[in-house]
Parts: C-alpha cells; structure tokens; sequence
C-alpha cells in the first residue's frame, strides 16, 4: 500500500513530524507527507562547558523546549564522513543551541532537523515554511492539536475551535495539562484570582457542584451564592469564603454569621478584613496614633492616617466618685485594650488563651486584681458618663479602670457584659452602653512595698516571647541595664527599664516622632528589619509612644517580669 502512496516503506513517519503514517492518514486526517524537508544548518563551534553549539542560523530549528518532547529537542550531528549521531537540546538562544547532549564529535559538520510540525499554522489561508509539518495542526492556536482536542487524548474532549471550550477564563491547555482540570466544564479549573480557595467562575456564578470548591463538600449540594472574585472574604465577616462553604453560612452578605474569624493582633477587625482593607493584621494601631484599628472604623476615623484621631482636649468620660472615698491625688489609668503576646512588629491577643465569660451585675471582676493589702479593703464607687459618640458601642472594648472590681448598674438593662479570660476587657453585645456604676480599690504602694516586691511567678504565658537574635540582643540591653542600675526588686528593674527609655543614658538618648520609627518600611526591604524592639533599642531609637510601649513590654518579659501592652487612657481633669 505504502508503495502506490506518498509514504515510504521504511519509514513509519515519513515526514518525521511526530505521528506515525497510518494514524496521520487514517485517524487524524492529516498529511503523512506534508514535508519532508530537512533542515541542514552549519556547526561553527562548541562549547563543552556551557553544553552549547554556535550554528550558522537557526531559522527552522525549533525554539524549544518543548512540553511534549520533555527530554528536549531532536536531531541528528552530520559528520565529514556522513555518520549521523542523534543528540537533544533544550533551547535555542539566538544562533546557540544549548542543552545539548551528547556534545557534538570532532569531525561534526551540520545538524539535521527533520520534524517541523512546531511551526505549522493551522489557520485557512496560512503560508507555511517547506519544513513545516501538520503532524499536530492546531486550528485555535491553544496548544492542543485538533485531533488531541476531539479524541480526548489527555482525557476530556475540547472544541478545536475555541482556546477556552467552556469559557472559564482558562485555556483548554492549560486545563489538562498543567492543571488537570476539565475543558469542557467552566466549574472546573484553577483560575483564584483572591486564592481563597474558589476558581473565578465559581464565585461568579450559581449552580456547580460543591465538589468543584472542594473534594471535602460532598453533601451532593450546588452553590448558591455568588461571591467576590477578587475578595477572599466577600461579606466581610473575618471568614473566608471558601471557609463560609464548609461552616453551612453565607458567605456572600451576611457578616454576621461568620464563624469564629481570626483576629490575630485583637483590634477588633478580623485578618481577613485588614488585608483586603489595608490596615496591618499583625498590628492593632497600624497609624500608630493609640486608638485600636477596629475602634477607628467603629467610631469614623481613619486607621490609616494617623492625624485622624481622637483630639487629646475631646471629653470621651466623665467619671464621678459618688462616695466620696477615693483618693483623688492618685492617676488614674483606663484599661481599653489590652494585648498579651508579641508579635515582633507589635502585640496582639494569644489566640490559644483568649476566649469571654460573661459577667452579671455585682459580680466580683477578681482576675487581675492586686492584693486587698494595697487598698486596705476599699473600693471607691464611681459613675461613668461615656460622652463620645460611639464609645461603649456593641463589639467594642468599654473604657473602665484598669482595676474595676465591679459593675452594678447600666442604664441599658438590655447589654450584655463580657470579660476576656486573660486580658481583663470588658466587651459589650446586644446594646450600647452609655453609663454605668463601677467600684474599683485605690492602690497605695509605699517604698517598702517597691522594695520588696517580687516578679509575679504564676503567669507563665505572661512571659513567652519568641526567642531570636533579635530578641535575644533585647534580653541583652535589658539586662545591662538592670545591671549597671543596680535594681533588685522587680519594681526596681521596672523603674529602670522605663528610666533608660525615657531618659537613655551618657551615650544613647531616645526621641519621640509623631511619624515613626520607619519600622514598617525598613522591614519591608531585603534584609530590613525583623523585630521593633531592637529596632528601637539598636537603630532607630525614635518612634511612636505605640512603639515605646511594645518595646518596654518586651524589655519586661526578657527580664522575668510579667507584661501585656495596654492601650487607654490616663490623667485627665
């Protein structure tokens, strides 16, 4: 038969364009002889150690690599003698070859290519090259031969018309090749422009398989919310979407129902959100102006912009003492957010620790609270008048004492109290609060109490800090410090870590910027900075007081003192 047609009897390819006759002729109706040209280019010289050959031109030779010939490009070394010696390549770069292998013999003259079929155009029309081969014709151009495409050789049958069968946003190549997905069926492929977890397609659309966001969600259910393609977090809630999938919520505009969505520095303002939105999830005052990034948003302001702020001369609270007891020559300090673990650029909530109990009306707040000996048994009453519109609103932290000891009135009976197990905030749910009735011990702490006062010793967690050289170098001039003090009691060490950062020394002074250390920038480059505080101690040593205060924390902690940064408020008049 191969006698009466254009094939040749010894050859089972005879235009070396990848298929063997019989299935080009027979089965994907394409030419088996379409070219048998072959390209002969000069060998100019070589070079061993880069695996590279120089040639005259290499117009015809293929560019490579090529995905279906994994192991390289073939071809044959011409010899002076005629000896063909077959050999691969990876590339071509200008008039080089490289990645060759084997190198070429000495008496190496030209190379050959036979097969062509990398540069055939399918299009109607198209002039091809004489070396050209449609051994893999490709009519749309997506990678795929037409034949590949209809006789589903990789699996699923495509259009051989269409770069994108099932219009997914994915080409049909693409999708079986690289990412094993189905051309025909657009719920299927990999295409997550906010990689969270849901191809475009999905999030854009109703009614695919729940399987198609997950090989886990196989309660036979199809999607019926379209989300953000390019929000991972479309309602906003702290939850991923994908993750809104798998907890039964939804995840398209119901805040509300997310599940238990991480908030790692606890500004009030889950991950998730501060990523989209721009403010630093691992930071709880990302302008550094001493208002937390959620009470920011809660109160119209902006986190970002440290000048939008609360004015230091705003009446937030008046407190008034209706017992007449307190010791009104005593600072008083406002517990508003407290944060117990550091996270190198700052502290934010130890998620492993954190959790609420609600707290009825009288009920003894005891966690936290110095020992009855400072206060001599008393403790003050006070009524609270928040003034500030937005203070004491639902989900936001009350500004109260940093001792309060109990709560007994709230003119709003329908509000709900809760105190965080570790860090003694008190959060509002179901109402606003707008005044309540608190008492809270005054402290006298005298000079024997000072000196003899010892590091609280039944608070582990209250020391973890993660040991670096950075944070090590901190231990390091923490202790120097004490040291060259000479501080003994803990109240002693504290006293002289906080002397060093306000006054320094003979040699280091520290300076205050309303715009910054320039920690966030500097560690933002190549082998910038990795850790605040000994950016501070050892660089910088200019910042914000948000910045002063994570590195005196810190400072403490290295020094065996339990510590937690607080944000609030203090004086007053």
């Amino acid at each position: 038969m191969e006698n009466i047609t254009c094939t040749q009897w010894d050859l089972a390819d005879t235009d070396f364009g990848g298929v063997d006759d019989g299935i080009e002729g027979e089965m994907h109706g394409t030419n088996p002889c379409m070219s048998t040209t072959v390209v002969n280019r000069t060998v100019i010289s070589w070079d061993p150690v880069a695996a590279q050959i120089s040639l005259n031109s290499t117009e015809g030779v293929p560019d490579g690599p090529n995905w279906r010939s994994p192991n390289g490009m073939l071809a044959d070394y011409i010899l002076d003698d005629g000896t063909r010696v077959p050999f691969a390549w990876g590339r071509s770069i200008g008039n080089d070859l490289d990645q060759v292998d084997p190198m070429p013999p000495e008496n190496t003259v030209w190379i050959n290519v036979h097969n062509g079929s990398w540069c055939w155009n399918n299009t109607a029309g198209a002039v091809n090259d004489p070396w050209c081969d449609d051994d893999y014709a490709d009519t749309d151009g997506d990678g795929l031969a037409d034949w590949e495409e209809l006789l589903s050789t990789y699996g699923h049958i495509s259009d051989p018309n269409l770069i994108d069968t099932d219009g997914d946003g994915v080409d049909d190549w693409t999708e079986v090749w690289i990412d094993a997905t189905i051309p025909g069926e657009p719920c299927s492929n990999r295409l997550d422009s906010d990689s969270d977890g849901l191809n475009d397609y999905f999030e854009n659309t109703t009614g695919c398989d729940l399987t198609y966001a997950s090989v886990d969600l196989t309660n036979g259910s199809t999607d019926g919310w379209v989300t953000l393609w390019n929000a991972s977090d479309t309602d906003e809630g702290g939850v991923s979407d994908l993750q809104e999938y798998f907890d039964g919520t939804n995840p398209q505009n119901n805040p509300s129902d997310d599940m238990n969505p991480l908030d790692t520095d606890g500004d009030g303002i889950p991950d998730l959100n501060e990523e989209q939105d721009g403010t630093d999830p691992l930071d709880p005052d990302t302008d550094g102006d001493g208002i937390p990034d959620g009470e920011e948003v809660a109160l119209g302001l902006d986190p970002l912009n440290a000048s939008s702020s609360i004015s230091p001369d705003t009446l937030l609270l008046v407190a008034t003492n209706t017992d007449a007891s307190a010791n009104m020559s005593i600072t008083p300090f406002y517990r508003w957010y407290t944060f117990d673990e550091y996270l190198n650029g700052s502290w934010g909530l130890n998620q492993t620790l954190y959790g609420l109990t609600q707290i009825s009306l009288e009920q003894e707040i005891s966690q936290g609270l110095a020992d009855v000996s400072l206060s001599g048994g008393t403790s003050p009453s006070w009524d609270l008048a928040y003034q500030f519109q937005g203070l004491g609103a639902p989900g936001g932290h009350l500004v109260l004492p940093y001792n309060v000891q109990t709560i007994s009135t709230i003119m709003e009976p329908e509000a709900t109290l809760n105190v965080t197990n570790t860090t003694r905030d008190i959060i509002v749910e179901d109402a606003s609060v707008t005044t309540l009735s608190i008492s809270s011990p005054d402290y006298n702490v005298t000079d024997i109490h000072k000196q003899e006062s010892i590091a609280f010793a039944s608070s582990s967690f209250g020391l973890n800090y993660p040991v670096n050289d950075d944070t090590n170098r901190t231990a390091q001039i923490t202790n120097q410090i004490i040291s060259s003090s000479g501080a003994f009691s803990a109240w002693e060490k504290i006293e002289a870590i906080a002397d060093f950062i306000i006054n320094g020394n003979e040699t280091i002074q520290f300076n205050w910027s309303s715009s910054g250390s320039g920690f966030k920038n500097a560690s933002s480059q190549i082998d910038g900075p990795t850790d605040i505080s000994r950016w501070i101690l050892d660089d910088a040593r200019i910042g914000t007081c948000d910045e002063y205060s994570s590195t005196f924390a810190l400072m403490l902690r290295t020094a065996g003192i339990p510590s937690r940064k607080v944000m609030g408020l203090s004086d007053g008049s």
